[in-house]
């Protein structure tokens, strides 16, 4: 729901009144939304165990500075094409998970840093990434080498 504000307030970011406000500088406007609590179940478990794991591979600057780049590029591209990324991380979590349908072998919540570059998995650089299919080519997609 877009949120109008009185009084000269740009935005407000909190929580109020069972709603949550966030501004989202990608879309230029602040958004709010009802607060539900996350319902603690075996998808909630193995989401945090997913979460946790992706910390953990430790991604080099490089690497997100590349998907930024990609997240810039793709949400350049005219808005009635496809869904717009909201930042950097929705393009990483995209290209993860499509790439563990590609390789049902490994699993988000148990892979390695050494099983990805061990095994040359297309996910080492955004490059990688658009050849392999795991997310669409963009322009100028060929510069983005860095590895993960």
């Amino acid at each position: 729901m877009k949120v109008r504000f009185k009084n000269n307030i740009l935005s407000y970011t909190g929580k109020c009144d069972d709603l949550v406000y966030y501004y989202n500088s990608k879309f230029g406007r602040t958004v709010c939304r009802a607060y539900t609590p996350p319902k603690p179940g075996p998808q909630h478990t193995r989401f945090t165990l997913v979460a946790k794991n992706i910390k953990a591979l430790d991604i080099s600057p490089g690497y997100i500075n590349d998907l930024r780049v990609y997240t810039d590029i793709w949400n350049s591209r005219s808005p009635t094409r496809d869904t717009p990324f909201a930042n950097y991380r929705n393009v990483l979590m995209k290209l993860l998970y499509k790439m563990i349908e590609m390789y049902p072998q490994y699993d988000l919540a148990t892979i390695t840093r050494d099983d990805i570059e061990m095994n040359l998995l297309p996910c080492l650089s955004v490059y990688q990434a658009c050849q392999a299919g795991l997310i669409k080519k963009v322009q100028g997609y060929e510069l983005l080498t860095a590895p993960m």
